[in-house]
């Protein structure tokens, strides 16, 4: 309460010297009574200057100058940006958000505009999209392919260096299936247990499945036993023909194989689960290793070792899983495993990384100790259209003190280079922001980015977008640019100055697509082209209708738009509605004050709403831009109660204004025995 009185004192003691500097008497002061205001106001109004123009010369920069990088690259960085978006929101307080807060809110603010946001990442990173080696999952939970994240161009262009070991997901799919289906290869050699299938037509007529016994024979019902154990597939027939011709003439035979035998094979070393496993006759190396629960990853896929007794000399021979995990080798190629066979799985070898944009990034072991880098890249499936083949990065280990890297170009030289155990070979994506783009956006039929092409016109940019939308405003169409010719921006007044290309520029399209030279500008690399609607750019004009229609509010003024024209689109009027006399309020400006005010006109409601008077200015007035109409309702006399309790039938009753309680009552069928009067 002190501070507020002597702050009082203060100015009463301000005015009273200003009023005495100002040589006010008694009379001036009666003078300036009658004018409706103090004559000290007068002598303190500044009158409109000229502001100092701002020398955009030559200035000794503070900073670097930014020059267009433009004519010596020839791709420029980046992508086309809007300038003309504000930088922080008006009456932002210190405190209440971070400066990407405040230019979000400002940029969200200029609704309307069609422009693109600009974000500032204060630290110099980029956001991290997903990886092209990342599988996603849509909004139905579909699979994303990783082809399908590549063409769709939202993928980081750094190569994602978290790899999975190649092959060793195969294993998962194989458990528990039925290894004996499909075709019996003519090599299989049968032994005890397989089953075998006899059909006789012709002479003789008669059908057989028997399975082979222990010691090795067949034995056939009414014709006795034949030897089959150790035959090939491919040679019973012949056996079996020989065997039915020294007992019958004149039949036809078929063979085929029923149920074959599992056998049991041994496997030992890195895999899941160690041991004796019993498979199917028909079953590969890959099949046991499966049934054993897989390699692990500590150990190898491409040195497995199959041993086998034969005539008492153990016979080993190498499995390398590559050729069938590749593509290069069909399963059905690998050996058959015998009853007592045994797979064993060493430690891993030598491996190396391949990350990035080639067809199956992931770590590989290596059948050698080295590689070339166009090995490393055919192991991986090679390239994709989406690689970077001007720079790749070799990480190795040097002397086991740390990590080196080493960029070179994926070129002949460079395919050539020697890969060993350890290193990780990175290949990043195109970037799809360097090319010289220019965009346009906002009204216009086909906004987007456009190839910019030398001496590329403002007009032929509109053309390229298939022309302008309805509501394009083409007094003020902006344009952003980032490069150009440098020029000065002051930053210390009339002492330094900055020189930067970046500008915000203001043409008349409806000139430039004339062909105006100071419109129809040339465009630069980057540029943005923002067309703004005609609601954007400018107020829209509006009037208001409130009272005794069926939908008051706020309407947008159309050209010719009258008094009548405002109420059929409010609805009409209401049935309330009082016709002799409505209500139009106007701002017009008051010379004397020199502010806005506002001046009352009564008319005829009828007769603006009737036909005759369509285009009378007098009787159905034109509006202006801030108009409000007021429609007047009727006073109605009745009133609305509502009666509860002991009578014979409550609820709501309207009665004409001037009823009475005991008209209600008897409006109600009267009380009840039990009301308390």
């Amino acid at each position: 309460m002190r501070n507020e009185t002597k702050f009082k004192l203060q100015m009463m003691a301000l005015v009273g010297s200003v009023a005495a500097l100002a040589g006010c008497n008694t009379t001036q002061s009666a003078n300036t009574a009658s004018e409706g205001r103090l004559s000290w106001t007068k002598e303190l109004e500044q009158q409109v200057e000229s502001v100092p123009q701002v020398a955009a010369g030559d200035r000794s920069p503070l900073a670097t100058p930014t020059v267009s990088p433009f004519p010596s690259m020839g791709w420029p960085v980046g992508a086309p940006r809007n300038l003309s978006n504000p930088i922080a929101a008006g009456g932002l307080k210190s405190g209440s958000g971070s400066t990407a807060d405040a230019s979000r809110k400002a940029s969200d603010s200029t609704g309307g505009d069609r422009g693109s946001t600009v974000v500032v990442n204060v630290n110099g990173g980029a956001s991290r999209e997903p990886s092209a080696a990342e599988v996603e999952g849509d909004a139905e939970g579909a699979v994303v392919s990783r082809l399908e994240t590549l063409y769709s161009g939202k993928f980081d262009r750094e190569a994602d260096r978290n790899l999975e070991q190649f092959g060793y997901d195969i294993f998962r799919d194989m458990v528990g299936s039925a290894h004996s289906k499909g075709p019996v290869p003519g090599n299989y050699v049968l032994g005890p247990g397989d089953e075998v299938v006899i059909s006789l037509s012709g002479g003789v007529e008669a059908y057989y499945k028997i399975a082979i016994d222990r010691e090795g024979y067949l034995t056939v019902p009414e014709f006795g036993p034949v030897p089959l154990a150790g035959k090939t597939y491919d040679s019973i027939y012949d056996s079996l023909m020989d065997f039915f011709e020294d007992r019958r003439r004149g039949f036809e035979l078929t063979v085929s194989l029923g149920r074959l035998r599992d056998i049991q094979v041994s496997v030992i070393g890195r895999v899941g689960s160690p041991g004796i496993v019993e498979v199917s006759a028909l079953a590969t190396p890959l099949v046991a290793l499966a049934e054993a629960g897989g390699a692990k990853k500590n150990g190898t896929l491409r040195n497995i070792v199959m041993s086998r007794t034969v005539n008492g000399v153990v016979e080993n021979k190498p499995v390398d899983l590559y050729d069938y995990l590749r593509g290069t080798e069909e399963r059905s190629n690998f050996d058959l495993l015998l009853d007592g066979d045994t797979i064993y799985v060493p430690a891993i070898g030598p491996t190396v990384g391949i990350a990035g944009y080639v067809q199956q990034p992931g770590i590989y072991e290596l059948g050698l100790d080295s590689l070339t880098i166009e090995q490393a890249v055919h192991l991986a499936g090679g390239l994709t259209a989406f690689s970077f083949t001007p720079l790749a990065r070799l990480e190795r280990t040097i002397d086991g003190r740390g990590r080196q890297k080493i960029d070179f170009e994926l070129n002949e030289e460079g395919l050539q280079r020697e890969m060993g155990n350890g290193e990780l070979l990175m290949i990043e994506a195109v970037d799809d922001a360097r090319q010289p783009v220019v965009r346009i956006e906002g009204e216009v039929a086909r906004p987007g980015e456009f190839q910019h092409r030398p001496g590329m016109k403002l007009s032929e940019l509109v053309e390229s977008a298939d022309g302008l939308t309805v509501n394009a405003y083409l007094p003020q169409v902006i344009v952003s640019r980032q490069l150009g010719s440098p020029s000065a921006v002051e930053t210390v007044p009339d002492r330094a100055s900055h020189l930067q290309t970046r500008r915000v520029l203001v043409v008349d399209l409806a000139k430039a697509l004339v062909g105006d030279p100071q419109h129809d500008l040339s465009l630069m690399p980057l540029d943005l082209v923002t067309v703004r609607s005609y609601h954007a750019a400018q107020q829209r004009p509006e009037v208001e209708i409130i009272g005794s229609v069926n939908r008051p509010g706020k309407y947008e003024l159309t050209a010719g738009m009258r008094v009548s024209d405002l109420v059929a689109i409010a609805r009409n009027p209401s049935s309330d509605v009082y016709y002799d006399q409505a209500e139009l309020i106007r701002k017009v400006f008051d010379e004397t004050v020199r502010r806005l005010d506002v001046e009352r006109f009564r008319f005829n409601l009828k007769q603006a709403l009737d036909p005759n008077n369509a285009y009378s200015d007098s009787k159905n007035p034109v509006l202006s831009n801030g108009d409000r109409l007021v429609i007047r309702s009727l006073q109605q006399a009745q009133v609305r109660v509502r009666i509860d309790g002991e009578v014979q039938f409550p609820g709501e009753y309207i009665f004409p204004a001037g009823a009475k309680i005991t008209d209600l009552i008897s409006a109600a069928g009267g009380v009840l025995d039990e009301a308390d009067m």
